[in-house]
C-alpha cells in the first residue's frame, strides 16, 4: 500500500477478518446500507445471475437487490467521470473469456464513509481500475480473475481469484 493507502486502512472498522470491530463501532458500507461496490461485492456470500444481452451484460446480484451493467458494444469509458456507487463497466470477450474493466467507482471518502475493494477494510480512491476476467472452468465452475489497480492506494496492481459453483 501507498502511504495514503495505509492511512486509509488503519482508519477501517470491518466486520471481518483478523482487526473486526463491533457492529456499533464499525465503519463498514455494508452496515451504513451503502453499496459495496466492486469487488466487495462478490464475497458477500449470495447469489448472482449474468444475463448476456446483445449490447450487453447484466449482473442481476440478490444481495442489496442492485444489478450491474456491463456495456458491451464498443463504447469507450466517458470523457467526464460519472463516478457512481459500483463504477462504470465496458466489456468484451477474448475467446472464451469475459473481460471487464470498470472505472469511475466512488472511493473513500471520509473515515466515516469507507468504500473498501474488500471486507477487512483495503480501501480504493476514485483513481480504482478493476479488471476481470470472468471463464467457465467447467460446466459448473466460474473463475473470476479480478486485477485491483489503483496508484494512490497501492504501489503496484495486484490479481486474485475468486471461483463459483
Amino acid at each position: 500500500m501507498t502511504a495514503w493507502g495505509r492511512e486509509r486502512f488503519d482508519l477501517a472498522k470491518p466486520i471481518h477478518g483478523p482487526r473486526t470491530a463491533s457492529a456499533t463501532e464499525s465503519n463498514a458500507a455494508e452496515l451504513l446500507c451503502l453499496p459495496m461496490g466492486f469487488p466487495a461485492t462478490y464475497f458477500r456470500p449470495r447469489p448472482f445471475e449474468i444475463v448476456q444481452l446483445a449490447d450487453r451484460a447484466i449482473m442481476l446480484f440478490e444481495i442489496d437487490h442492485f444489478w450491474r451493467i456491463i456495456y458491451m458494444d464498443g463504447r469507450d469509458f466517458p470523457e467526464v467521470p460519472l463516478h457512481t456507487w459500483n463504477g462504470y463497466s465496458i466489456g468484451h470477450y477474448e475467446g472464451d473469456t469475459l473481460v471487464i474493466e470498470t472505472r469511475h467507482a466512488i472511493g473513500w471518502t471520509s473515515e466515516s464513509n469507507q468504500r473498501w475493494v474488500d471486507r477487512y477494510g483495503y480501501p480504493f480512491s476514485d483513481e480504482l481500475v478493476v479488471t476481470e476476467q470472468i471463464r467457465h472452468i467447467d460446466v459448473d465452475t466460474l473463475e473470476n480473475r479480478i486485477t485491483i489497480d489503483d496508484p494512490v492506494a497501492y504501489e503496484e496492481p495486484w490479481t486474485g481469484v475468486m471461483t463459483y459453483r
